[in-house]
């Protein structure tokens, strides 16, 4: 089983006076496994779209099909904790926090500006400020990633204070108390897919993801730190075990007929078994197929998740026709050269967010 680890983790500052420690040492998962899990999560929404707008009435499997959208969280955690760790290792202070949601900022915002202008053109129809700010967005993740990198210097202070397995449980009981209120005691939603919003607009779950990637880093870089040999074909099954029943208990979400306990409990198998999967591939115990491939649409998924709407719009209303036979094959070779120009165009969009840095006089 090849080891996805990218070796000793480095603290910081780096062993260079001056220097910031390097990217590629920082994290404790190799870059190459968690890009791959965003592709395989952003597929799986691509897919949940085409049945949602080609066959309809498929809510359970709509829902099970976004079931891996809480990978991102996860993965998007792992990654902000190892950021933080390196721009606060002398403490919490205001040009670091601020530095921190700059670059966030740059990486976030010239994409959605462009998605959102590019739906205003579309439509004639003008957002107001609040859009703009992305914190009240036409784009849930955006919304819910925002929300997600706002918490986050408050999640490192609370991680550091009371170490990952204490962190982990505090912020688990949280959410999935506030889970079983919202299942139990909380009207329903108009469409029974959306019950899957207790990660997306209701501040539950993605939160909570979020905020498992960033113990599963400080775990991670503990266990690489001091390697133990602990795979086994058992450890291996286990993880493809979770890979697989994430779906059916995000399915199990968008039923009409299960009653709302029978509905949380199965949020809560469902939330254990994205995180069981998670470990699994940052473990790598859950080797993926075409990685590189995977790999390439990973980093392409914000623009992916940004312009896929226009895609829709331009080809599946005047390409795809709803039941015929040559649809689903129209659909795939279209989008895959969708996905491609996004992949083609990522590099711009990553230039972008770190030039400003880059034209920065050195001190």
């Amino acid at each position: 089983m090849p080891n996805t680890s990218t070796g000793p983790f480095t603290p910081p500052p780096g062993c260079v006076p001056g220097r910031p420690p390097s990217r590629v040492d920082a994290p404790a998962v190799s870059r190459l496994t968690t890009d791959a899990l965003k592709g395989v999560a952003i597929l799986g929404v691509l897919l949940s779209h085409y049945v949602y707008h080609e066959i309809g009435n498929q809510p359970m499997l709509v829902s099970a099909l976004n079931g891996y959208l809480g990978l991102f969280f996860v993965i998007s955690g792992l990654g902000i904790e190892a950021s933080l760790e390196r721009r606060l290792a002398q403490g919490v202070t205001f040009p670091a926090v601020g530095r921190f949601y700059l670059e966030r900022a740059l990486r976030i915002y010239p994409a959605y500006y462009l998605g959102l202008w590019t739906m205003v053109a579309i439509s004639g129809k003008p957002y107001g400020l609040a859009a703009y700010t992305g914190y009240i967005s036409p784009y849930w993740f955006i919304t819910s990633i925002l929300h997600c990198y706002a918490a986050a210097p408050l999640f490192h202070s609370m991680l550091g204070r009371l170490g990952p397995g204490r962190f982990t449980a505090l912020v688990t009981l949280a959410a999935l108390g506030l889970n079983l209120v919202y299942q139990v005691w909380l009207p329903p939603l108009d469409e029974p897919w959306l019950s899957l919003v207790v990660y997306k607009n209701i501040l539950l779950g993605h939160l909570l993801f979020f905020a498992w990637g960033m113990a599963m880093y400080r775990t991670r870089k503990t266990a690489v730190d001091a390697p133990q040999n602990t795979l086994s074909s058992a450890s291996g099954l286990r993880g493809w075990v979770a890979f697989v029943l994430c779906l059916p208990f995000a399915g199990l979400l968008a039923s009409t007929t299960l009653s709302p306990l029978v509905k949380a409990v199965s949020a809560v198998l469902y939330y254990l078994m994205l995180l069981a999967t998670a470990r699994a591939a940052f473990e790598g115990r859950l080797p993926l197929p075409t990685k590189r491939l995977l790999c390439a649409i990973g980093r392409a998924t914000l623009l992916i998740y940004l312009f896929e709407p226009y895609y829709y719009f331009f080809v599946g209303a005047r390409i795809l026709t709803p039941g015929a036979l040559s649809t689903p094959f129209l659909y795939a070779l279209t989008l895959s050269v969708f996905i491609l120009l996004c992949i083609v165009a990522q590099p711009a969009f990553d230039l972008l967010a770190r030039l400003p840095f880059r034209l920065r006089p050195r001190s």
